[in-house]
């Protein structure tokens, strides 16, 4: 076989290279190597990764060769935006090169492209364990979207690697891997941690005190402030628990990369008031790292959380005696060698670490069984164990599919957020009789829900995708406002379908017309439009079902307490907010007038963070509609509303006049949540000149158009103080009562929903 083995880790810097994620892979590449040498490695490096940070008996192997990986950026982090492309040039670089598997050692770095999924050959994945998913808070959201994009990969593996059989067992709870696809494989301490010789020992801690106030006897931990799942803070918590003299006999010796956070660990110990018996070493090599675990009169790891814990075997072979706690994979690890305490207990860790303190007699005991446990875990084992789950990914068949595929090729990321929705729709629709792939005709991920349903890849990849076997159908969104030479291939030779989200321009309708097979529209008016010139125009109308008609009547008011808001809330969501400047001030004033009618009325603002932006924050302060504007995420909490509110302006906002009302974006909220009246504010960019022309953008009987004097007047160029005195709405708003009823009925039917005359008076 040729396997290739990423190796991406290489750009983390040679600060990581003996911890963590570089470890384990070395000493798995080097357990390997060991036991065959009949396959073919190729390592892909990062193009700035010195390999010279690799163990010498890999960069040695007379089977191992070396590769830039295909498609890596030089430094910096990985840029979400291309992450389609790059894993297409990394697919066309795995079947050029004939690679018969493909060993993801890095499912997920800062400083990797995370690839949704890799098809061109079996995948084994490598999990160390799920802490971004039980502690979020330690990735800034641009790195959790890569995670939540790693653990759509890790689903889609040949077969996994997990090094502890707690990690394997939260991988398939958590992500829905089946445990008979993951094998365990676990690391093990490295030779040269081993117990050191009185001389040797003394001589290594002569270099290591001329920086360092270490005293003859010390506990030790290697643990970060700043993390949750270290829990460093209650141990500084057990040692404000400890009697003063055990403090000053037995001070605590942090090792470990504080950098930024060396003020963290000053601050939390001196809020435990144990600032003088915490001594922080910083970074330190193997070798120092083996004096420290050899002196310590105790190693103590306080983790809530760890995949596999690799310090404490270090510690016990180097003969230390571990207190540790009952969380996670630790007891899979320490065995009946380590004290175990519970890692929320504070004052237990202090009488554990006062216990062996003065009991020399325990501390020998427990350091024997320590040895013994350590060297239970060997390189013979990770080696095997590691081969046998390459053989059994190389050898299980591919999914080969049962039935037709279908292919739509879309010039951006489907995002379920916007007017691709429809796209979206369609392929959900698809699926239930074809196997449906995604094309992206440029930069952009889609959502993670798009990745969880559907293949997503490159436009490049839909030529070879063709070439392995047909499509049914090739759907294609073209980008109309770009003219008739670029629209793409398939719907210039006649095997593509074209799916349209607004009526094209004469001239590229009729290159559509005479490319394409057929081509569909969201709307009957612009079917007809269309249909004169050809046959083959199909409208399909977008979905309007109620997101909360299977949910009975107590979720649906659970679903309202989450966020606070009563039963009896009027509450109005613009879930498509902008951030046009001149739409949210024609919004908010829309808003406003209502606000005269229902004073209750709440506005819940989508937004991704659930916060209002500043822009909107400081327009509602200028209208007086902060107090009833709050942030919400607008996937999670739009079942909530009463109604929604649009602001009239598609995702390429447009000058007034600039075309005409026939070609205007359609609006695809207002036939979305069709099943709640809709508040719509009369931008003048939006509005229909007839009742023919409104009708086929929101749905006459659900919507309530409202467009504020305000608004025009500051059309006209007047400044904002000119609007001060109160204003009234162009159309009739609804009664209170109106509105309560709304509130009961969601039916697309609602005889007291009306459009007003005023709607179609001129501008």
């Amino acid at each position: 076989m040729r396997i290739a083995v990423d190796c991406r880790f290489l750009g983390l810097g040679p600060v990581l290279m003996t911890r963590g994620i570089p470890r384990y892979t070395q000493q798995q590449l080097r357990s390997v190597l060991q036991l065959d040498a009949d396959n073919e490695y190729v390592l892909l490096c990062p193009p700035d990764g010195d390999r010279r940070h690799l163990h010498r008996d890999i960069r040695t192997a007379p089977n191992v060769s070396f590769e830039t990986f295909p498609g890596a950026r030089r430094s910096g982090l990985a840029d979400r935006a291309l992450t389609l492309r790059e894993t297409e040039i990394f697919e066309r670089w795995l079947i050029r090169e004939r690679v018969s598997l493909y060993h993801a050692t890095v499912p997920w770095l800062p400083v990797a492209t995370v690839f949704p999924a890799i098809y061109a050959c079996p995948v084994v994945g490598t999990v160390y364990d799920v802490i971004p998913s039980l502690f979020p808070e330690h990735l800034v959201p641009g790195l959790r979207e890569g995670w939540f994009v790693a653990v759509e990969q890790l689903r889609r593996y040949t077969r996994l690697i997990a090094i502890s059989a707690v990690t394997a067992r939260d991988t398939s709870f958590h992500f829905g891997v089946p445990p008979e696809r993951i094998d365990v494989a676990h690391p093990f301490a490295e030779r040269w941690f081993r117990p050191l010789d009185a001389a040797d020992g003394r001589e290594r801690l002569a270099r290591l005190r001329q920086r360092l106030p270490l005293p003859d006897r010390f506990g030790m931990t290697i643990s970060f402030v700043g993390f949750r799942n270290k829990n460093l803070e209650t141990l500084l918590a057990a040692y404000q628990h400890l009697a003063p003299s055990t403090r000053r006999s037995l001070p605590l010796v942090v090792v470990g990369i504080q950098g930024p956070t060396a003020d963290g660990l000053r601050t939390a110990a001196q809020r435990y008031g144990v600032e003088r018996d915490v001594i922080a070493t910083g970074v330190v090599s193997d070798e120092e790292l083996t004096a420290l675990y050899n002196a310590a009169t105790m190693f103590v790891c306080p983790s809530k959380y760890e995949g596999f814990g690799m310090p404490i075997v270090e510690a016990m072979q180097c003969g230390a005696p571990v207190i540790a706690t009952t969380a996670a994979a630790i007891p899979e690890v320490t065995g009946d060698a380590a004290w175990l305490v519970d890692p929320n207990d504070a004052r237990g860790i202090a009488v554990a670490i006062e216990a062996l303190a003065s009991e020399p007699d325990r501390r020998e005991s427990m350091r024997r069984a320590g040895l013994a446990r350590a060297a239970t875990f060997t390189s013979e084992a990770l080696g095997r164990i590691t081969l046998e789950t390459y053989r059994r990914a190389a050898a299980a068949a591919p999914r080969e599919a049962a039935r037709p595929r279908v292919a739509i090729c879309s010039r951006v990321a489907p995002q379920p957020g916007d007017d691709a929705r429809w796209s979206l729709e369609l392929a959900q629709a698809f699926s239930a009789r074809y196997d449906v792939e995604l094309f992206v005709d440029g930069d952009g991920l889609p959502d993670v829900a798009v990745l969880q349903r559907h293949r997503v890849q490159h436009v490049s990849a839909l030529e070879r995708r063709q070439r392995e076997a047909s499509f049914a159908a090739v759907f294609c969104v073209p980008d109309v406002r770009a003219g008739g030479d670029s629209l793409p291939s398939p719907l210039r030779d006649g095997s593509g379908i074209a799916i349209l989200h607004e009526t094209p321009a004469a001239d590229v309708a009729r290159h559509l017309i005479d490319g394409s097979r057929a081509v569909i529209v969201p709307t009957d008016p612009a079917a007809e439009q269309l249909g004169d010139r050809r046959s083959g125009v199909i409208a399909i109308l977008p979905g309007v079902a109620d997101p909360l008609a299977a949910q009975p009547t107590l979720q649906a008011e659970q679903a309202r307490a989450h966020v606070g808001i009563t039963t009896e809330t009027f509450a109005v969501g613009w879930f498509d907010a902008t951030d046009d400047t001149s739409a949210v001030v024609a919004a908010l004033l829309a808003f406003a007038d209502l606000c005269r009618v229902c004073p209750q009325a709440l506005l819940l603002v989508g937004h991704p963070g659930g916060v209002l932006p500043p822009l909107m924050t400081s327009l509602a302060t200028t209208y007086g509609v902060l107090r009833s504007a709050c942030g919400a995420r607008a996937r999670q909490e739009s079942p909530r509303s009463s109604a929604t509110l649009t602001d009239g302006v598609g995702s390429r906002p447009m000058r007034a006049g600039a075309c005409r009302p026939e070609r205007r974006r359609r609006r695809y909220s207002a036939t979305r949540c069709a099943r709640w009246p809709e508040t719509t504010s009369g931008v003048a960019r939006w509005d229909g000149r007839d009742e023919a022309r409104t009708n086929t953008t929101s749905p006459p009987r659900a919507c309530w158009r409202a467009t504020s004097a305000r608004w025009r007047s500051r059309r006209r160029g007047q400044t904002a103080h000119a609007a001060r005195r109160p204003t009234s709405v162009r159309a009739s708003p609804p009664a209170a009562g109106s509105l309560r009823h709304h509130r009961r009925c969601r039916s697309t039917r609602c005889a007291r929903s009306r459009i007003s005359p005023a709607t179609r008076s001129r501008r």
